[in-house]
């Protein structure tokens, strides 16, 4: 489409601090917890354009659950680029950083440090899977919580803030999108994090963890 110069509307439904730090090049940043607040951007003919979300990947569900409420909208031509940024990068490179950058490691925990945690002493954290409960249920780390960002936002009093908080999911673009809720509702809150990285969950709840690069 970018080649046909074809009609359409690149938009990335990832955390808008990762918009920042990296982007598909002509994609504008509308993250799924401003989607109400920020629906004025997209465009006015709801039949013409179409509309391409992405976030972080396969596993990741943020372009789905966009382009879910923008067919709400009435949008008629609605796609997801399922492959994401991550697959953008392994096929072009990765896109110069916009001068604004806060940086993708902002808030993010050391993976090593998180998997000696979880392996030798889980309990030291409170780890919080924001996935959706199917994709809990068919394999998680054992010591996580599950409670999706919605959940999140409506009982975030009820999470413990007497040790570090780790928010994790199958990508990080999930995750990270957590983090920035609980940073934004909890501005003075200390010790929390997110686990940027690719996650594969087995039904044993075994798993292989691979840090974003």
């Amino acid at each position: 489409m970018m080649a046909k110069g074809e009609q359409y509307m690149l938009v990335d439904a990832r955390p808008y601090k990762k918009y920042l730090a990296g982007a598909i090049p002509s994609a504008i940043g509308i993250p799924v917890k401003d989607f109400a607040a920020k629906r004025g951007m997209l465009p006015v003919n709801k039949a013409e354009t179409t509309l391409v979300y992405y976030c972080g990947g396969y596993k990741c569900g943020l372009s789905h659950k966009s382009a879910k409420m923008a067919r709400s909208l009435g949008y008629k031509k609605v796609v997801v680029a399922e492959a994401g940024y991550p697959g953008w990068k392994e096929m072009f490179g990765g896109a110069e950083a916009m001068a604004v950058k806060a940086g993708e490691a902002e808030g993010a925990v050391d993976a090593e440090w998180f998997l000696a945690t979880i392996k030798s002493d889980p309990d030291a954290i409170t780890l919080i899977d924001v996935r959706d409960p199917e994709e809990y249920a068919a394999g998680h780390f054992p010591s996580a919580i599950n409670m999706t960002a919605d959940v999140m936002e409506k009982k975030i009093d009820s999470i413990p803030s007497d040790k570090p908080i780790v928010f994790s999911c199958a990508t990080g673009a999930r995750a990270g999108e957590a983090f920035y809720m609980y940073m934004d509702m909890k501005p003075n809150a200390k010790n929390v994090y997110y686990l940027e990285a690719t996650n594969d969950f087995n039904e044993d709840n075994t798993y292989d963890v691979h840090p974003n690069k």
